[in-house]
């Protein structure tokens, strides 16, 4: 079974991931990686200055990107993003380099 992290939102919910999942952001693998001196990786959770809804849809995001990191393209369906939160998730994908 995998270990758990906790990412918690600039409003203060927190979220419960698997840390492979958590691991699909190169930002989050950093915070997380038990060789870096982060208090992070040794608490096992972060605080991310992302808010509660845009953090829930990057871990929808981080979560199909593992479902589908090994698929061919044509076997990839697309993730779904609305119009009015377009411009923030880029914001919050730069963040955690997805």
């Amino acid at each position: 079974m995998s270990e758990i992290v906790t990412l918690i939102s600039s409003d203060n919910k927190k979220f419960e991931v698997p840390e492979y999942i958590a691991n699909e952001s190169k930002t989050l693998r950093i915070f997380f990686d038990r060789s870096r001196p982060f208090v992070e990786a040794i608490e096992r959770k972060v605080l991310l200055p992302i808010k509660s809804k845009l953090l829930m849809r990057a871990i929808e995001y981080l979560e199909y990107k593992h479902q589908y990191k090994d698929k061919k393209i044509y076997e990839i369906p697309e993730f779904p993003i609305h119009d009015d939160e377009a411009l923030d998730l880029l914001d919050v994908s730069v963040y955690l380099k997805i």
